[in-house]
C-alpha cells in the first residue's frame, strides 16, 4: 500500500465535461518497470477533482470507481479541514521548521501571517496592527492534522492482510505509523472512534470503509471485513530535510510527530544530513541510542523493536527524459529559447517561488557576475522560472514582489540579461523543462534548504551532445550526490559570480569529463530500483532470520553491550494465571511472585538526556494506587510470597514499600534484600527515609568477597576528575557500591566522557572482583557474579527451607534484558529441583516479559496496565 497526501495522479475533462486519469510525474507514479508489475499495489491519497472543490456524491462515486480500476483509492477530505490541514498545519509549521526555520523566526517574520487577528484588541490606538493568536490558530491546525492522519488510517486500515507493506509517504502523514500500531492492537471499533472523536471530522467512517471496500474488490482482495491483530510492515519515507534537534523541539508537538515516525519499521531519507539530524533529534528528546547494523543500515531501540534508519538515493526516470528527448515539442522549445536570445549563453533555473529557494540569492549573484566581469554582459542572460504552487500564498506573494524588483533593477542596469518567467503550478512540461535544458550551458542552483530536487540531474541526463555544467548551492541535497557539479554557497555572491564564470568559459571536454562522473548514477537509479531498494531494507528489518522463524534481535545488556536473544515469546493468558493461582493456594508460602519494579508495576516515563536534570524514568513517582493495593493484598495473604526487586537503591525501596512490611524487597539488583518475617535469617537493622533506626525491616547483603574501601578508594578520584570536568555529573555512593551519573550532561559529551571513564576505571580496578557497566546515563560499579537471579535464587531457598520443596505457583515478571536473569533463575531452579519434590509434577510455572521482546521467558503481556489488571483479578478472586 503505497500512503501519500496527493495521489500521483492528474484527473482532467474531455469536451464533454467526463473526467479522465492519467499518472502524474512522480516518484511513487505506476510506471512499465514499477513494483507494481511485480507486487499486488493499491495506492490511497487525496485528488483534485477539475472545476470544483468539493465534488458532489455522485461526483465522487464516479471518480472511486475510476481509480479503483487503476487500483487507486481517493480520499476525499471536508474542505475546511483540508485547508487547515495542508495549507495550515503541513505549510505555516512543519515545513519551515523542517527547513531549519526557527518559531520565532517564523512568526517574527510575518511567516505565519494568516494567524493575525482581523480586529485589533479593544482599546488600541487608531491604526494599530492586530495581535497575533498564533497558539489558537496553531491549536485549529494540528487538531485538523490528527482528523486527516486519523481519515488516512481509516482508509488503509480495513485493507490490511498479514504480511502486507504500508509505505507512508512524506511529512503530511506522521502520525499514520503510530495510528495503525494503535489501530492494530485496540478493538474493532477504533476507526470509527478515532475519525468521528477527531476534530473537525464527522462521518468520515463510513465513506472510507466504502471506498476500501471497491478497492479491494478492484484489485482482487479479499475483504478482510472487522480489523483484528494483523502482522504487517510500515515503512515511512520524508522527501524533505529534517531540522536539527534544537529547532525541532521548537514545535509543541514534536514528541507526536517524531513518535509517529518511530512506530515504523524503517524510517527512509534522501541524505544522511537528513538521517543525522533525526537520530539527534532521538537521541536529545527521547534519550534513544542508535547503532550500525549489517549491511549500512541504522538500528534505532525504539520500546519493544529496532526501528531502521535507512538513506536511499533516487535518480531520474530515463525512460521519460528519453521520450521527451524524441518529441518534437521538445525541439520547439529549444529553438523557442535559442530565437529569444538568440548569440546568447543561457544560464537556466527552476524553481518555486518561495523565499527558501534562494532566487533572490541568485539574481544577486548574477548581478555581481555582470559588475565583475563586464565582458559577459551582451554575452550571457539568465532564464529563471518561479513556480506557483499556491500552498504559501503570503511566502510566494512577497517572494515574487522581491524578485520582479530585482529584475526590473538588473535590467536597468544591463537590458535583457534576466529573463524572469513566473508560472502557476508546482512544476513544467516535461518537454519545455528539456527544451530549456538543451538550449542551456548552464543550470544554476542556489537553494537556502530543501529535499531532494531531480531537475539538476534532468540537466546532467540531458545533455548528450554538448555537456553543460551545474552549479549547485552546498545546501542543496542534489549536491551529495553529484560529483561533476561546481558547489558555492549561495550566500558569497563572488563565489557564486566567479563559479558561473568559470562554468561558462569551461573546455568542452572538462564539461564531458564531469558529465561522465554522474553520469552512470543519475542513469541507473529510477523510481523503480529506488522503491525496490527501500523494500529490500524493510524485509531485512522485518524477515525472520531462522529456520524455525523465531526473530533473532539485538538486546541492550545490564553492561550496556548488545547480544542477540530469540523472541519465541506468547501472550499470557490472563485465565490460565487465574486457574493456576486458586488451584494452587493450599498451604503457606505455596505460591511466589517476583515482580520488577520499573517497567512491570510502574510505567516508565520517557526522559529527554539533553535536558539537565538528575532523575531516571521512574524517580519520584509511584505506581497506582490499584497496583500498590493490589501488591498489598497478595503479600498479607500467608500463601503468597512477593518479592519486588529492582536497580533503585536500599532506601529509595524502602520508602516505597513501608507500609507493606510482608513484601520482600530486593535492591540495587538484589546486591541487597530484605525477606518478609519468617524468611528472614540474620541480616542488620535498616533505616526509615527520615534517618530514624530499628525499623522491623532486616537487610541482608549477599556476600560476594569484594572490599568495597578499597574499591572506592582507587574509583573515586578518578570519577572526581571527571565529575570536575563535565558540567551535569555526579558522584553516588551506594551500599554497597558506587555510581557516576552523567544523565543530566549534554548526551554526546556525556557519552564521549563515559567511555574514558570505563577505560580508566578498568584498568585501575583490574585486580578487583567488580564489573563497570553503563545503563541509561550510569556507570555503575557492582560485584562482577551480580544479576537479579541471585536474589530470585536466595528466596527459593529460604521458601523450600520453609516448604520442604518448591512453591506450587511460581510467577516472574519484568521488562528489561536486566531481567532475564530472574527467568533463567526460576527455569533452573524448576529443572534441578529433586525428583522426589511431591509439588514439582504439577507446579505451575509462568515467566513473563512486560512488551513482546526478546527474552527467556516463556510468555508476554503488553505493557504494564495488563500487570496491573491481572494481579488485581487475582486479589479480587479470594
Amino acid at each position: 500500500f503505497i500512503v501519500c497526501y496527493h495521489l500521483p495522479v492528474t484527473l482532467h475533462r474531455d469536451e464533454t465535461g467526463a473526467i479522465d486519469f492519467s499518472w502524474a510525474e512522480s516518484l511513487i507514479a505506476k510506471t512499465d518497470s514499477s513494483v507494481a508489475s511485480e507486487m499486488e499495489t493499491v495506492w490511497i491519497g487525496t485528488v483534485r477533482v477539475p472545476g470544483t472543490p468539493n465534488p458532489s456524491a455522485e461526483e465522487r462515486r464516479a471518480v472511486t470507481e475510476m481509480l479503483a480500476a487503476h487500483q487507486c483509492v481517493p480520499v476525499f477530505l471536508d474542505v475546511d479541514t483540508d485547508d487547515l490541514h495542508y495549507r495550515g498545519f503541513c505549510k505555516q509549521v512543519i515545513w519551515p521548521v523542517f527547513h531549519n526555520v526557527d518559531q520565532l523566526d517564523v512568526q517574527s517574520a510575518r511567516w505565519l501571517t494568516e494567524t493575525w487577528a482581523e480586529v485589533p484588541e479593544e482599546g488600541a490606538p487608531e491604526g494599530a496592527q492586530a495581535c497575533p493568536d498564533t497558539l489558537a490558530q496553531e491549536e485549529k491546525w494540528w487538531n485538523a492534522f490528527v482528523s486527516v492522519n486519523a481519515t488516512f488510517v481509516s482508509m488503509v486500515g480495513p485493507l490490511l492482510r498479514p504480511h502486507d507493506v504500508v509505505w507512508v509517504h512524506d511529512y503530511h502523514l506522521m502520525l499514520v505509523p503510530k495510528m495503525l500500531n494503535e489501530r492494530q492492537a485496540h478493538s474493532a471499533d477504533y476507526d470509527a472512534q478515532r475519525v468521528s472523536h477527531a476534530p473537525g471530522v464527522e462521518g468520515k467512517s463510513e465513506d472510507a470503509l466504502a471506498a476500501a471496500a471497491v478497492a479491494a474488490a478492484a484489485a482482487g482482495m479479499e475483504d478482510p471485513g472487522t480489523p483484528e491483530r494483523r502482522a504487517f510492515h510500515v515503512v515511512f519515507f520524508l522527501h524533505i530535510p529534517f531540522p536539527t534537534s534544537q529547532i525541532f523541539r521548537s514545535l509543541s508537538v514534536a514528541n507526536e510527530l517524531i513518535e509517529g515516525m518511530l512506530c515504523a519499521d524503517v524510517v527512509g531519507f534522501h541524505a544522511f544530513d537528513h538521517a543525522r539530524h533525526f537520530l539527534n533529534a532521538c537521541k536529545r528528546m527521547l534519550g534513544l541510542t542508535y547503532q550500525t547494523r549489517t549491511g549500512g543500515l541504522i538500528g534505532v531501540q525504539y520500546r519493544d523493536k529496532a526501528v531502521m534508519v535507512a538513506m536511499s538515493h533516487v535518480s531520474v526516470e530515463p525512460s521519460i527524459l528519453d521520450t521527451a528527448l524524441q518529441d518534437p515539442r521538445s525541439e520547439e522549445s529549444r529553438a523557442g529559447f535559442a530565437r529569444e536570445h538568440e548569440g546568447k549563453l543561457l544560464v537556466c533555473g527552476i524553481d518555486t517561488c518561495q523565499r527558501l529557494n534562494g532566487v533572490a540569492l541568485k539574481l544577486a549573484a548574477f548581478e555581481k557576475l555582470l559588475t565583475d566581469y563586464p565582458h559577459l554582459v551582451d554575452a550571457v542572460v539568465l532564464v529563471q522560472y518561479v513556480l506557483r504552487p499556491d500552498n504559501r500564498e503570503e511566502d510566494e506573494r512577497t517572494t515574487s514582489e522581491e524578485l520582479q524588483e530585482m529584475a526590473r533593477s538588473i535590467n536597468e542596469r544591463f537590458p535583457g540579461v534576466v529573463d524572469l518567467r513566473e508560472r502557476p503550478g508546482s512544476g513544467l512540461p516535461v518537454e519545455e523543462r528539456v527544451g530549456l535544458y538543451l538550449a542551456s550551458d548552464v543550470f544554476l542552483l542556489t537553494v537556502v534548504r530543501e529535499g531532494l530536487n531531480l531537475l539538476p540531474l534532468e540537466y546532467v541526463y540531458c545533455r548528450r551532445n554538448t555537456a553543460g555544467v551545474v552549479v549547485a548551492s552546498e545546501f542543496a541535497t542534489v549536491t551529495s550526490l553529484l560529483n561533476g557539479g561546481i558547489t558555492v554557497n549561495p550566500f558569497n555572491a563572488r563565489v557564486v559570480a566567479d563559479s558561473l564564470d568559470k562554468a561558462l568559459a569551461m573546455p568542452a571536454e572538462e564539461r564531458e569529463a564531469r558529465r561522465q562522473r554522474d553520469l552512470p548514477f543519475v542513469s541507473s537509479r529510477p523510481s523503480a530500483q529506488w522503491t525496490r531498494q527501500v523494500l529490500r531494507d524493510m524485509m531485512t528489518v522485518c524477515e525472520p532470520q531462522s529456520e524455525a522463524g523465531d526473530l533473532l534481535m539485538d538486546v541492550e545488556g545490564a553492561d550496556g553491550r548488545w547480544g542477540a536473544m530469540r523472541d519465541h515469546t506468547v501472550p499470557l493468558l490472563p485465565r490460565d494465571v487465574l486457574d493456576a493461582y486458586l488451584s494452587c493456594g493450599t498451604t503457606p508460602a505455596s505460591r511466589l511472585f517476583v515482580l520488577d519494579y520499573g517497567g512491570t508495576l510502574l510505567v516508565k516515563e520517557r526522559y529527554g538526556v539533553y535536558i539537565k536534570q538528575t532523575l531516571s524514568a521512574i524517580s519520584g513517582r509511584r505506581p497506582t494506587d490499584r497496583m500498590m493495593e493490589a501488591v498489598k493484598l497478595l503479600s498479607d495473604d500467608p500463601r503468597n510470597v512477593v518479592m519486588v526487586i529492582t536497580g533503585l537503591p536500599r532506601r529509595k525501596l524502602e520508602k516505597i514499600f513501608a507500609h507493606m512490611p510482608n513484601v520482600c524487597l530486593a535492591a540495587s539488583m538484589g546486591l541487597v534484600h530484605s525477606f518478609r518475617p519468617g524468611l528472614t535469617v540474620g541480616g542488620r537493622p535498616g533505616e526509615l527515609a527520615d534517618g530514624k533506626e530499628d525499623t522491623p525491616r532486616v537487610w541482608e547483603t549477599m556476600d560476594l568477597d569484594i572490599d568495597w574501601a578499597e574499591v572506592r578508594n582507587a574509583a573515586v578520584p578518578i570519577m572526581n576528575k571527571f565529575t570536575a570536568r563535565t558540567n551535569g555529573s555526579s558522584i553516588s555512593m551506594r551500599d554497597p557500591g558506587i555510581g557516576w551519573s552523567y544523565f543530566g550532561t549534554d548526551p554526546d559529551w556525556g557519552d564521549k566522557q563515559s567511555q574514558q571513564l570505563i577505560s580508566e576505571l578498568e584498568e585501575a580496578l583490574a585486580e578487583h572482583d567488580v564489573k563497570i557497566q553503563n545503563v541509561k546515563g550510569m556507570i555503575e560499579l557492582v560485584p562482577r557474579a551480580l544479576q537479579k537471579g541471585l536474589a530470585v535464587n536466595a528466596l527459593l531457598d529460604r521458601v523450600k527451607q520453609l516448604r520442604g520443596g518448591m512453591p506450587e505457583f511460581i510467577m516472574c515478571m519484568g521488562d528489561d534484558p536486566s531481567d532475564d536473569g530472574m527467568f533463567t533463575a526460576v527455569h533452573s531452579a524448576v529443572a534441578h529441583a529433586s525428583a522426589d519434590d511431591p509439588v514439582l509434577p504439577n507446579a505451575r510455572v509462568f515467566t513473563c516479559m512486560v512488551g513482546k521482546k526478546p527474552s527467556s521467558a516463556h510468555s508476554y503481556v503488553n505493557n504494564v496496565a495488563d500487570v496491573e489488571s491481572m494481579l488485581t483479578a487475582l486479589v479480587s478472586t479470594e
